[in-house]
């Protein structure tokens, strides 16, 4: 973590604690909302490299983990970390997924493919906010098609 002492620089502009503290809270939170954004892109987006020769390993809410540029390094996939995804100990009150702990931990399914409700009210609306409503209907359609398949 970075220390910004009195007459650092943020953008250009020197920092002045007394007048300057709401715009360094104002930058901190436009900052952790970004993060944020960016882990929602992580979870929610498909990173599919259909040359990659490695198994497909699929995430309790039908994402393809091994896929995934974070797999291997952040994350093992949500099984093999039972829902402690490397975002949701960042971001998550409980620290577990709430996809894997509603269908796994909970429900006791292997996934969210078991339930007779996919895809419910919490797996529409995890969406990625930088994702158009066309894209995430289509990452829905895709997932619950994945999720589906694999229970044939």
């Amino acid at each position: 973590m970075t220390i910004l002492n009195e007459g650092s620089f943020i953008m250009g502009s020197k920092i002045n604690y007394k007048s300057d503290i709401s715009t360094i809270l104002s930058l901190e939170i436009i900052l952790r909302k970004a993060f944020i954004a960016m882990l929602s892109v992580l979870f929610l987006v498909n990173f599919a490299d259909t040359s990659t020769s490695q198994p497909m390993i699929l995430s309790a809410c039908g994402l393809i983990c091994s896929d995934c540029e974070f797999f291997g390094n952040l994350c093992n996939g949500c099984h093999a970390v039972k829902g402690q995804t490397f975002w949701a100990l960042e971001h998550v009150p409980s620290k577990i997924c709430p996809l894997y702990d509603c269908s796994v931990n909970k429900l006791k399914y292997k996934d969210c493919g078991d339930c007779p409700e996919l895809p419910c009210t919490m797996f529409r609306e995890m969406k990625d906010p930088n994702s158009t409503d066309q894209e995430h209907q289509q990452g829905l359609i895709d997932r619950v098609a994945r999720l589906k398949e694999k229970t044939a």
